[in-house]
Formats: structure tokens, sequence, C-alpha cells
């Protein structure tokens, strides 16, 4: 789930947005919004709504991502590949969309929350 924080509004994305709910959240403070961060539509779409719904973006916690574990070789490629996506090429995307509005609003900025997993300091 990627969450776009917007003041004391929230826009709170996933894949299936029907799965999410949160604490003292209405139809006036709270959005939900499909978004799969392999999708440049997704990714536009999510950022539009939130817009349209709220006026701007403050903060965006992005915190999506793909586990994947096992010996390397035998990880078949398009397992490695989806994780690649969602992990790096759509936090780019995410962040590089979010950048793009922060600095469109007026007043202009933003807080950009990387989240990544514990497992990844770990292994």
């Amino acid at each position: 789930m990627i969450g776009l924080l917007l003041a004391y509004n929230i826009s709170a994305t996933a894949r299936n947005p029907s799965t999410l709910s949160f604490q003292n959240t209405n139809s006036k403070n709270y959005l939900a919004v499909k978004l799969d961060v392999t999708s440049n539509t997704d990714i536009d779409n999510a950022f539009s709504e939130a817009l349209s719904k709220f006026g701007r973006v403050d903060v965006l916690i992005n915190n999506a991502g793909y586990g994947l574990s096992g010996p390397l070789e035998e990880l078949e490629d398009k397992h490695i590949r989806t994780q690649m996506e969602v992990n790096f090429f759509g936090l780019l995307n995410v962040t590089k969309k979010a950048m793009e509005v922060m600095r469109e609003q007026k007043p202009s900025g933003g807080l950009i929350q990387q989240v990544t997993s514990i497992a990844g300091q770990h292994g």
C-alpha cells in the first residue's frame, strides 16, 4: 500500500482498495484508490483522484513492496523481474510523479518517505 497523506486528509492506495479501512476517517477526509505501482496509468490516476478530492499532495509514504526469497538459481526470471518492477521501478515512478505534483502545486513542496523492509537489512 502506498498512502498519500494530504494535510489532514488521507488518500490510501492498494491494488485492492476495498480491503483498506482506517479509524477516524470519513468520506470528507479519506479516499481509497486502486494503485498497482507497475502501472503508470494507475499512478497517474491515483494522483489525479487525490488532487481532485483534496487539492494537493503534501506527503507521500512509499511502502509498496514485493518479497522474494530462495536460492538464486531456483528463482524464476518472471518472479525476479516482478520484484524489480515493484520494488525499484514502481517506487521510482511513484516518486517521480509525486515530485512533479509537489513542484507544480502552490505553495510548492512536500515530503516523500521511502519505507523499506527490515528483511533487506538483515537478509
